[in-house]
Order: structure tokens, then C-alpha cells, then sequence
């Protein structure tokens, strides 16, 4: 019987600013900073969500410029101390918050988007508009480069779909992985998808990151949205 033989190939080098190399995204980050990015550059966000959504947002934004203690007691690696975005910070560029008069979903929206009996179509208002706001922030003459789309609690739990397991369905052992029969669409594929064609890229914000007295139920599958 022929040997089965194993061998552990190193970690690959990434390469960071002042040509520094190293084989984890944010130690390298921390150490010398993003290749191809120069000191002083400032990321412009917009932001769409309720009006305490787009407030908290704006200000955990705020908070980033001071940084961020890590959390000492379990796994320090795992939870290093963030910088801060002041003065000659490593990763050499600012957040910048535009088009602040845009991107606001309406208390009134998202009440009728939270009473919609139907699944399918609450979720496809929620869609609707929350491009309504991304369409104006594209068109807007300070154009973010990144929106942030921060949800509130309450329109979280409306649009999230709970995975099935008929979602996966075994055709000649190849897992096909979609919307079955009668199943909500997924409003986070959905929104990327309608989003793709916009000049800037999108995030999904969970409120209670940026508010830390929001409380997300435990049962929402987080990797959803």
C-alpha cells in the first residue's frame, strides 16, 4: 500500500504600505497601513436608515477618530486595540460623512413595511426603499464612495428570512442553493443585487453596533443580512 503524503504549505505574504508584508490582513493594517492608499485620503459615506439609525451612525463614525480599547480578557489577539483615525494613523485615511439631508426611510415607511402581512412583499417595500435613497444618494453631487445601511431593530426583524433547510436541495450530489418554493426572498441578496449597477458600494449595518442599547434577537441568523 503506497503512503499517503501531507505537507503544510507557509501562510502566503500580503503586501501592505512602505512595502511591508505579512501573512494577517489586520496585523499588516495596524503595522504599515493599505498598499496604494496616501495620508490624508478621506472615504466619504452616506448613510440610509431612520433617523436614529443615521444619527447613531454618524456618530460611532466620530468615535472611530479616537479609537477603540481591545478587550484584554479573553483571546487578546482576537480583539486588538483599534487606533483611531487621527493624525498619522496606519490605515491613512478618514471617514467623511456626506449628503446627510439624503438617505433618511421614513417612520411612516417603515411602519407600513413592518405591518405588510405578506413576507414577499414587505420585503420587496423594504428593498424598494431603500434604493429610493441609495438612487439619491448616487445622484448627489458629493457622491459617497461607501453607504452604510442601517437598519433599525424593528425593520430588521420584518425583512429577515429564516434559512430552511428546503433551501438546499441535493440534485446528483451538487447542492443547489436558492429560494424554494414559497420561501421569503433574502432582502440582503436581493438589495445587493439591485445595487450592483451604483457607483459606490454598500454595507449593512446592525443598529445595535452603532447603538449599544439595541438588541437584536437572538434567533436572526446574523450572516443573513
Amino acid at each position: 500500500m503506497s503512503q499517503f503524503r501531507t505537507k503544510i504549505f507557509p501562510e502566503p505574504e500580503l503586501e501592505f504600505g512602505d512595502q511591508h508584508h505579512h501573512p494577517a490582513p489586520r496585523l499588516g493594517l495596524l503595522q504599515a497601513g493599505p498598499l496604494q492608499t496616501n495620508l490624508g485620503d478621506s472615504i466619504k459615506v452616506g448613510i440610509v436608515g431612520s433617523a436614529l439609525t443615521k444619527e447613531n451612525s454618524s456618530e460611532f463614525l466620530s468615535s472611530i477618530e479616537d479609537g477603540f480599547e481591545g478587550k484584554k480578557e479573553k483571546h487578546p489577539n482576537l480583539h486588538p486595540d483599534f487606533p483611531g483615525l487621527r493624525n498619522k494613523n496606519p490605515y491613512r485615511c478618514r471617514f467623511e460623512v456626506v449628503a446627510g439631508e439624503d438617505g433618511l426611510l421614513t417612520k411612516n415607511q417603515i411602519e407600513k413595511i413592518i405591518k405588510e402581512q405578506s413576507d414577499i412583499r414587505a420585503i420587496e417595500m423594504a428593498v424598494d426603499a431603500v434604493m429610493a435613497q441609495l438612487e439619491q444618494l448616487e445622484a448627489h453631487h458629493d457622491r459617497p464612495d461607501v453607504v452604510l445601511v442601517a437598519l433599525p431593530v424593528s425593520l430588521t426583524e420584518r425583512v429577515w428570512r429564516k434559512e430552511r433547510a428546503s433551501d438546499g436541495v441535493i440534485d446528483n450530489g451538487t447542492a443547489k442553493f436558492g429560494a424554494s418554493k414559497g420561501a421569503s426572498p433574502n432582502f440582503r441578496g436581493m438589495l445587493k443585487a439591485r445595487a450592483m449597477d451604483l457607483r459606490f458600494s454598500i454595507q449593512i449595518v446592525w443598529e445595535d453596533v452603532i447603538n449599544p442599547d439595541a438588541k437584536i434577537p437572538r434567533k436572526i441568523n446574523r450572516v443573513l443580512i
